[in-house]
C-alpha cells in the first residue's frame, strides 16, 4: 500500500473514492463480522453480538426508513433489516449477523462502483471537444483541419 496513487484515466483514484464515511462503513462491517466470529467461537456474550448487530443495522434502518417515508419506496434495506431481526429473534443470531455483514459488504461495493462510474462519466463528458471545424458549410473532424474555420460547438 506504500505505492503512490496514480490517477486513473477516468479521473477517480482510490483516495478520491475512500471518503470518511466509507472508512466508517468498513469499520462497521469489520466490527460486526469480527464480533459474530467471536460469538460463534463462544468468546463474547450474546449481548455484545446484539450491540454489534445494532451498530451494523443502523445505516440500513436509517436509509430504509428514509426511503419509505420520503419516497414511499421499500428497498432492500428494509428487507435485510426484517430478515436480520427475524433471524435474531428466531434464535439464529449468528446467521442474522452473517447475513447482515454480507449485505453490508455488497452495498459497500455497489456504492463504490456507482461512484467510480459517476467519475468515469464526468471524465468522459469533460473530454468532449468544445470546437468543430466547418469547411464549405460541412462539419469536419479534427483531421480535416487544413482549410476550414474553427468554431465553437455552440455555434454549430
Amino acid at each position: 500500500m506504500s505505492e503512490a496513487v496514480e490517477p486513473r484515466e477516468d479521473g477517480a483514484t482510490w483516495r478520491d473514492l475512500m471518503t470518511r464515511e466509507r472508512w466508517i462503513e468498513i469499520g462497521r462491517i469489520l466490527l460486526t463480522g469480527t464480533v459474530a466470529l467471536l460469538y460463534w467461537q463462544q468468546l463474547v456474550p450474546i449481548q455484545v453480538l446484539w450491540a454489534a448487530v445494532v451498530i451494523g443495522l443502523y445505516p440500513l434502518v436509517r436509509t430504509g426508513l428514509a426511503d419509505l417515508i420520503t419516497e414511499r419506496k421499500i428497498g432492500t434495506e428494509i428487507f435485510v433489516t426484517i430478515a436480520t431481526i427475524v433471524a435474531i429473534f428466531g434464535g439464529e443470531t449468528v446467521a442474522g449477523a452473517v447475513l447482515m455483514v454480507i449485505i453490508l459488504i455488497a452495498e459497500f461495493i455497489a456504492d463504490l462502483n456507482t461512484d467510480r462510474a459517476r467519475a468515469s462519466i464526468k471524465a468522459l463528458i469533460g473530454s468532449v471537444p468544445q470546437t468543430a471545424i466547418v469547411r464549405d458549410n460541412v462539419l469536419c473532424g479534427e483531421a480535416a483541419a487544413g482549410n476550414g474555420q474553427q468554431v465553437s460547438l455552440r455555434q454549430v
